[in-house]
């Protein structure tokens, strides 16, 4: 985690066990939230399947930004396949999008990123993480 910050990075919250805010009772969600702060950087929370329950975010909100995204890539789905993968996020992104990409070993990211981020800066598209008010 130091080496991250160190380079400039930030790492946000998205939970340890990634639990569901629909089906979790907030106090769970609670704890697996401060379990995981462990080793993210503390300002982002991106709650995972992009669901909270209004006591989640009265909570998660005194102490993150909370980021929904707007585009889900399915590159965690291998039976999707890159190449549609891909599709969705050529025709999808648009100004401000927030993508949902995956780091897991088994996912089809590696097979289309390299393409997509060419097509993105080729397109005027820059990758940044904006200034946030925490």
């Amino acid at each position: 985690m130091e080496l991250i910050r160190a380079g400039g990075h930030i790492t946000g919250n998205h939970g340890y066990n990634h639990p569901d805010g629909w089906l979790t009772p907030v106090s769970k969600y609670m704890e697996d939230i401060s379990l995981a702060s462990r080793f993210t950087s503390g300002e982002l929370f991106r709650p995972p399947y992009g669901r909270l329950r209004p006591g989640q975010y009265r909570r998660l909100i005194k102490s993150y930004k909370i980021i929904f995204w707007d585009i889900m890539s399915y590159d965690f789905d291998n039976k999707f396949g890159g190449g549609n993968s891909l599709k969705i996020l050529k025709s999808k992104t648009r100004p401000g999008s927030v993508i949902v990409l995956h780091d897991r070993p088994d996912s089809s990211i590696l097979r289309f990123l390299e393409e997509f981020i060419v097509f993105s800066i080729s397109s005027g598209y820059r990758f940044v993480i904006p200034e946030f008010d925490v």
